[in-house]
């Protein structure tokens, strides 16, 4: 899996309102125009954060930590 500890947006929303009514829907870029140009995948690199011996928790660890913390 080349993309392993990424997501989303409606990923990140899913997990995030997971204990809640809301329903929510995926949505294409094209339903969602926006005037600038948007990458068809864009993932931020920490490559060289790593390098530097950065050590970051994974999104969902993130996620749950901010919530407990909310």
């Amino acid at each position: 899996m080349p993309f392993v500890g990424t997501c989303t947006w409606y990923k990140f929303a899913r997990e995030i309102l997971q204990d809640t009514s809301t329903v929510v829907h995926p949505v294409t870029s094209a339903e969602y125009p926006q005037v600038a140009l948007r990458p068809h995948h864009a993932v931020m690199s920490l490559a060289k954060a790593r390098s530097t011996g950065l050590v970051r928790p994974d999104w969902h660890e993130a996620l749950a930590k901010f919530m407990a913390d909310y």
